[in-house]
């Protein structure tokens, strides 16, 4: 494929056509496992699927072909896609090349090591509550979370045992990362083909608005309007640490020199408490028992933060109970995370689906009344997670849930690095079980990249990445 490549290029040269070739003519990128691609397997790390031979590309890997590039290798990932550590018993555990003993994140980590690495510029991830964010911010590099319903996940597979889950009330969303901005906006600039209904029906065509990604580039300038841009510092649930405020402020720094009006942007405690428990109830009882049940009934073991699931949810009331005292009693945090680990009955899940629609109308409410074209805030405490403790931590992800329930784009670029008087944990002001987990993951984390997240309204993802285009530009992060 690279020699015919290589062939068509020069081909263009010689008749001067270039500008009539692909937007990744001969460029090879990745794609995340649980990704098709016709003729290989989409394990998605379980032995069960592995078996498997796809029998067509999936729509994104479509799109990247048409474009000239040339799908070169498969990236990591955790099992069944269901956690923030990418490792599985078929391919091992992938480590950001920063620490090898810190975790590239998950569950697109393959993926972001691969770019990190320099082996891909470019590749195909999927999110489903952080998991095209949380690796880049862990590997130094950028993600992109497209509006939900701009992707397509046709040829996406899941951990089940035919591959296919029909819960489509929490849908995950296929997007680019990248090695640079730039190329970041090539990949949504592919994926965006005004012609992607005519592969998947369920997808409608959105075109990439180039005017709406260069205007948000200018302002306060001659005959540009002054564009505000929202900060967000984070909750207490899981206050950041101070390289990460400081790379916020960096931000805002560099946004107002360049004449952007910043303004605080409140998302409360129960707004974030909201949002937690949604998703929660969502997946424990939209996505938990199936996928479990596929796996074990496979004879094969599900990743550690679904086996925490299946002991509690499973649990008689008078257990269930017994563990609600002893978890509350050791952290309050985690007994809030696991407290919404409950089966309920259809009309209780009825309404928490309702309410999932109805926080997503709040949170493009407060946007559009703070006149703000993103918001700037953290995806995650710190940096990449200690691959020992990154288990205990990957519960803390409040960061990375919101443009999963609310649909709306979202990137994670990197900003600065873990100064030496960084590695310490402020008091978090819970002084809880997860306290001195945080404050042991933190030490020795100096040079470790610092990435914040963009996040805007939904089907304006051009605003984000021009947002992000502008910060990177100032700042110039280098590894």
């Amino acid at each position: 494929m690279a020699e015919e490549k290589d062939k068509e290029i020069q081909a263009a040269v010689q008749n001067g056509t270039t500008d009539q070739l692909g937007l990744l003519i001969g460029i090879p990128f990745s794609m995340k496992d649980s990704i098709s691609l016709k003729g290989h397997r989409a394990t998605l790390g379980l032995a069960y699927l592995s078996h498997i031979k796809m029998k067509d590309d999936a729509v994104m890997v479509k799109l990247f072909k048409l474009q000239g590039g040339i799908p070169l290798v498969k990236g990591n990932i955790s099992v069944g896609s269901l956690s923030v550590n990418t490792t599985n018993p078929l391919y091992g555990q992938a480590r950001t090349h920063f620490n090898e003993g810190r975790s590239t994140g998950g569950s697109s980590g393959g993926d972001a090591g691969l770019i990190s690495g320099r082996c891909v510029p470019i590749s195909i991830g999927g999110d489903i509550g952080g998991s095209l964010r949380f690796p880049p911010a862990f590997c130094g590099v950028y993600g992109f979370k497209p509006t939900t319903s701009r992707s397509s996940n046709k040829g996406l597979n899941v951990a089940r045992k035919h591959q296919f889950d029909g819960f489509n009330h929490l849908q995950p969303t296929l997007g680019p990362m990248a090695k640079s901005i730039d190329d970041l906006v090539v990949g949504m600039r592919v994926q965006s083909n005004p012609t992607i209904h005519h592969l998947d029906p369920f997808t409608g065509p959105c075109p990439w608005n180039s005017e709406t990604f260069t205007s948000v580039q200018k302002s306060g300038g001659e005959g540009s309007p002054k564009i505000k841009v929202g900060l967000h510092y984070g909750n207490t649930m899981m206050p950041v640490s101070k390289s990460v405020r400081r790379a916020l402020d960096l931000a805002k720094d560099k946004l107002t020199d360049l004449g952007y009006e910043v303004v605080p942007f409140e998302i409360t405690e129960d707004m974030y408490k909201n949002c937690r428990d949604i998703l929660l109830t969502i997946i424990a009882n939209g996505v938990f028992d199936n996928t479990v049940n596929d796996i074990e009934n496979a004879y094969e073991s599900p990743p550690f933060g679904l086996k925490i699931f299946k002991f509690v949810m499973r649990s008689g009331k008078l257990m269930r109970s017994f563990l609600d005292f002893m978890i509350k009693a050791g952290s309050k945090r985690e007994h809030v995370f696991l407290s919404k680990l409950r089966y309920t009955s259809h009309e209780e899940f009825e309404l928490c689906l309702k309410a999932r629609y109805e926080f997503a109308d709040l949170i493009s409410k407060k946007q559009k009344e703070a006149g703000v074209a993103a918001v700037i805030m953290p995806i995650w405490y710190h940096g990449a997670a200690k691959l020992k403790l990154v288990d205990d931590v990957s519960s803390l992800c409040d960061y990375g849930m919101i443009a999963n329930m609310c649909g709306c784009p979202s990137g994670v670029l990197p900003i600065t690095a873990v100064q030496q008087n960084e590695e310490a944990l402020d008091d978090d002001g819970h002084n809880d079980r997860l306290t001195p987990i945080l404050r042991e993951d933190m030490a020795g984390s100096e040079n470790l990249p610092v990435g914040i997240q963009v996040l805007g309204h939904a089907y304006e993802d051009e605003q984000v990445l021009g947002i992000m285009k502008v910060l990177d530009g100032a700042i110039k992060f280098q590894q």
